[in-house]
C-alpha cells in the first residue's frame, strides 16, 4: 500500500479496501488498517465498528503525536502500543510514513499508513500463550525495549530476576523475559532443574526470535513482490491513461463524429465534434435517435435496417443520407458502423458519421467530366465518320479510274509509274483514314463485336489471295499452316475484326521482309486458338519490342529504312485482340525475322460454313437483258460504276437522289436490281429503300456507300437492303456480287 501511494501520489478508496482485505485475510493478527493523509484519518477498513476513528487528527492527540513525529523524522516504520483504541480494546499499531516524489524530484510527506495488530493473536501465533514450563513477560511499550512498560505477562516478574533477550521491532526493541514456572531453585547450580530451565528458556527465546525474524523476512519478501506488482500495474495504468488521453484527444480533434448506439439505434455517446457537425450539444443528443436528424424517412429506415444487419453479424456497409443540422442547410452525410462488445459482452454499435459534401461535389464533377468526355468522343467519332465518308467518296473515283488506267496496255512506262504512285498513295491515305477512325471508335468504347459462324480456313485463304499481288511484287512467298482441315475449322467469331488484325500483321510482315517467306497459320492450344504470322525479315531489336504496340510507334534499325505508315496498325490489332479477351505477343531476332502470335478464346461450332467464294475473273458475264437502277449523287462515282459494267451488256438508269429512285422504280419496267447510295440530297438511300419495300419485297437492293461503320451496315439491312458494298469499290468483288445477284433472283 505504501509503495502504491509512492508511485501514484495518492490512492483510491477501492485500491485501499482491496489491499486491506487481502492483508487481513492472510494475517489474522491484523485487526484493521487506517489511512491518514496529512495525519488525519480518512479511511478505515473494515469500517464497521471503527467509525469513531474517522476524522481523528494525530497532531491533536499527545499520545499519538510523538510517535507520528518520530516516524516522520526517521522516515521508517514505527511500532506503538499497546494503546487503548477509540473504538474499544487494546492493540499494537504499526505505522509507516509515506513520502512521494514531486516533479522536481523532492520528497513530499503524504501521511501515514497504520495497521492495528491484536496482541492476543500475535502471542497466540508465536506460541507464547501455550508455554507451560516458563513464566514470560515482554516489555518495551512503544518499542522502548527493557526500559519500557510491560506489554505482555505478569508485571511482577520484572522483580523476580528474569532472564531477558532483546528482540528488534520497527522503531526499537522489545525485551522478552522468563523465569521457570515454579520460580528459581536454590540447589547446586548444575544439579538444579532451574539451570536446565534457564537453558531451555534461552533456547526458547532464541527460537522465538528466529520465528519472528523468519516472519519478518517473509513479510519483506511479500512487500518486495507486492512492490514489483504495484510497479508493473502502475506502468500499465499510466500507459492506459496515456492511451486513453491520446485517443480521447484524437476523437475530440476529429472532424468526423464518433457515435455509440445501442442495438435499437438509441444514441449512447457522441464525440464533441457533433456540436460543430450538427449544431446540437452532445449531451442533448444522448438518448435520442439519429433518425430525428435525417430529412428522408426512407433513409432512416435504411439506417435502422443496416443496424439490424450489423447486430445479426452482417458485414457493415456505409449508408449515405441527407443530414439536417440545426439552423443550417441540409447536406449529404455518410455513416459506417460496426458491432463491439464490452467486458461484460454487452453489444453496442460504434459508428463514424462524416460530412461528404466535398466528395459528392467531386463525384458530380467527375460524372459531368466523364459525360463531357464521352460526348466529345462521340462527336469526334461522328466527325471522323463523316470525314471518312467525304474522303472515301472522291477516293472511290481516284482508285477506281487509276486501277482502270493501270490495266490499259497503251500507257507508257512513265505513265504507268505515275499511276502506280497515285494508286498506292490513295490506298495509303485510305488506310490512314480507316486507322484513325478505328482508334477513335476504340477510345470511345463504342466498338462492339459481332461474332457469327465462320470457316477459319476459308477466311485465311481469302486473306492470302488478297496479298498475292504484294508478295509477288517483292518476290517472297506467303505460306499457310493450318492445324485443322477445312471441314473442321468452323468457329464462332467476328470475321471482319479478325481479318483486320491479321491483315495488319501481314502488312507489317510484308513491309519488313525483302526476301524469304511469310507464314500464316494457327494452332489449337488448351481450347484456345493461337494464330501466328512469322516472317524472315529484318527483325526487331529488344528495345523496340517494348514499344512496338504503342500508338504512332514504328520499329527502326540502323540498317533499315523507316517504313511508311501511321504506326497505328499494331496498336489497333492489340486493342482488338484485347476486346476479344485475347492476348497478342511478339518475338524477334535482328536479321532473322519476327513472329507475332494472337491467342483468342474461340467457340468451335458444328454447323458447317461454306468456304468464302472467290471472284471468278474469267467468267463471262453476259447480262444484256438486265436493267439496273443506280442511285448515286456523285457523277464520277456513277461513271465508274458504268465503266465497271460496260462489258456486261447491262442497261443502267441513273437517279441522282432517293426521291428520284423511288419514282423511277414506280414507272420503269422491268428493273432487276437497285444500287443505292446512302447519303444523297432530297431523300437518302435508307428512306428510299423503306418506301420501295412497302410495295416491292422482291427486287434486290444493294447498298453502295462510303459509310463504313457497322451501325451503318445494320441500318441498311434493317431498311431492306440485301448487301452492303463499301466505297472505294473493289472491282472484282463488285462484279461478282452483281453477277450472283442477277443470276439468282428472277426479274421483277
Amino acid at each position: 500500500m505504501v509503495h502504491l501511494i509512492k508511485f501514484q501520489g495518492d490512492i483510491q478508496q477501492s485500491q485501499f479496501e482491496s489491499l486491506s482485505q487481502q492483508a487481513i485475510e492472510t494475517n489474522n493478527q491484523i485487526k484493521h488498517f487506517g489511512l491518514a493523509p496529512d495525519n488525519i484519518i480518512r479511511w478505515v477498513y473494515p469500517l464497521k465498528g471503527n467509525e469513531a476513528a474517522i476524522g481523528l487528527d494525530y497532531m491533536q492527540m499527545p499520545e499519538q503525536k510523538s510517535l507520528v513525529l518520530r516516524a516522520m523524522e526517521t522516515r521508517g516504520p514505527q511500532l506503538a502500543g499497546p494503546i487503548r483504541l477509540f473504538q474499544g480494546g487494546d492493540a499494537l499499531i504499526y505505522r509507516s510514513p509515506v513520502f512521494c516524489k514531486t516533479k522536481n524530484g523532492n520528497d513530499l510527506y503524504w501521511g501515514v499508513v497504520s495497521a492495528v495488530v491484536s496482541i492476543k493473536r500475535l502471542m497466540e501465533n508465536s506460541g507464547i500463550n501455550y508455554e507451560r514450563n516458563l513464566q514470560i513477560i515482554i516489555t518495551g511499550k512503544d518499542a522502548a525495549g527493557r526500559s519500557g512498560e510491560p506489554i505482555f505477562g505478569n508485571p511482577l516478574l520484572i522483580h523476580m530476576d528474569p532472564v531477558f533477550q532483546a528482540i528488534s521491532v520497527p522503531g526499537g526493541t522489545w525485551a522478552v523475559g522468563a523465569i521457570p514456572a515454579n520460580g528459581w531453585s536454590v540447589n547446586h547450580f548444575y544439579d538444579s532443574v532451574y539451570f536446565y530451565s534457564g537453558l531451555l528458556l534461552t533456547l526458547f527465546i532464541n527460537s522465538l526470535l528466529f520465528l519472528l525474524l523468519k516472519r519478518n523476512a517473509k513479510i519483506r519478501s511479500q512487500n518486495i513482490a507486492l512492490s514489483s506488482e504495484i510497479s508493473v500495474r502502475k506502468k500499465a495504468e499510466d500507459a492506459l491513461i496515456s492511451n486513453e488521453e491520446k485517443y480521447r484527444r484524437l476523437i475530440e480533434d476529429m472532424n468526423d463524429v464518433v457515435i455509440r448506439f445501442d442495438t435499437k439505434g438509441k444514441i449512447l455517446y457522441c464525440s464533441p465534434s457533433v456540436e460543430q457537425f450538427s449544431g446540437h450539444q452532445p449531451h442533448l443528443l444522448t438518448g435520442t435517435s439519429l433518425q430525428t436528424l435525417i430529412t428522408d424517412p426512407r433513409d432512416g429506415l435504411r439506417l435502422m435496417k443496416e443496424f439490424k444487419k450489423i447486430v445479426q453479424g452482417g458485414k457493415p456497409q456505409p449508408i449515405q443520407f441527407i443530414f439536417l443540422p440545426k439552423n443550417q442547410p441540409a447536406f449529404y452525410a455518410e455513416i459506417t458502423g460496426r458491432l463491439v462488445e464490452d467486458l461484460e459482452k454487452n453489444p453496442s454499435i460504434h459508428a463514424i458519421l462524416r460530412d461528404i459534401r466535398v466528395r459528392k461535389q467531386m463525384e458530380s464533377e467527375l460524372v459531368r467530366a466523364k459525360e463531357e468526355a464521352e460526348s466529345a468522343n462521340s462527336l469526334k467519332t461522328v466527325f471522323l465518320a463523316n470525314m471518312s465518308h467525304e474522303i472515301r467518296t472522291p477516293m472511290n473515283s481516284i482508285l477506281g479510274f487509276s486501277e482502270l488506267l493501270l490495266l490499259d496496255e497503251t500507257q507508257s512506262p512513265q505513265s504507268l509509274k505515275y499511276l502506280n504512285i497515285l494508286f498506292n498513295s490513295a490506298k495509303n491515305l485510305l488506310r490512314l483514314i480507316d486507322d484513325i477512325l478505328d482508334i477513335s471508335i476504340i477510345d470511345s468504347g463504342h466498338l462492339k463485336l459481332h461474332p457469327k459462324n465462320h470457316n477459319l480456313n476459308a477466311l485465311l485463304d481469302e486473306l492470302c489471295s488478297s496479298f498475292e499481288p504484294a508478295v509477288t511484287t517483292k518476290k517472297i512467298k506467303l505460306i499457310t499452316s493450318y492445324a485443322l482441315p477445312d471441314n473442321e475449322s468452323n468457329f464462332y467469331f467476328d470475321d471482319l475484326r479478325l481479318q483486320q488484325i491479321i491483315r495488319n500483321l501481314i502488312n507489317n510482315a510484308i513491309k519488313f521482309t525483302n526476301e524469304g517467306s511469310i507464314t500464316l497459320g494457327y494452332k489449337i492450344l488448351n481450347n484456345e486458338l493461337e494464330l501466328f504470322v512469322s516472317d524472315t525479315g529484318t527483325g526487331i531489336s529488344k528495345h523496340h519490342l517494348d514499344i512496338i504496340f504503342e500508338r504512332f510507334r514504328q520499329a527502326e534499325g540502323s540498317n533499315r529504312i523507316l517504313q511508311e505508315g501511321t504506326g497505328l496498325g499494331l496498336a489497333i490489332s492489340k486493342s482488338l485482340t484485347e476486346i476479344m479477351n485475347g492476348k497478342i505477343s511478339v518475338s524477334s531476332t535482328l536479321g532473322k525475322g519476327s513472329t507475332f502470335k494472337i491467342t483468342i478464346p474461340l467457340e468451335k461450332t458444328t454447323v458447317p460454313k461454306h468456304p468464302v467464294s472467290k471472284p471468278d475473273k474469267h467468267k463471262t458475264k453476259d447480262l444484256s437483258n438486265k436493267t439496273i437502277l443506280v442511285a448515286e449523287d456523285d457523277p464520277s462515282n456513277f461513271e465508274l460504276i458504268e465503266t465497271y459494267l460496260a462489258n456486261t451488256g447491262i442497261q443502267l438508269i441513273h437517279a441522282v437522289n432517293g426521291a428520284e429512285a423511288v419514282e423511277i422504280h414506280k414507272t420503269h419496267k422491268p428493273l432487276h436490281l437497285i444500287l443505292m447510295d446512302i447519303k444523297m440530297p432530297v431523300m437518302d438511300g435508307l428512306e428510299a429503300c423503306r418506301i420501295i419495300r412497302q410495295t416491292d419485297k422482291k427486287i434486290p437492293i444493294l447498298a453502295q456507300s462510303a459509310y463504313v461503320m457497322h451501325e451503318d451496315k445494320v441500318a441498311a439491312v434493317n431498311a431492306g437492303m440485301q448487301h452492303y458494298i463499301t466505297k472505294p469499290i473493289n472491282k472484282e468483288l463488285f462484279l461478282d456480287i452483281i453477277y450472283k445477284t442477277l443470276t439468282a433472283v428472277p426479274s421483277k
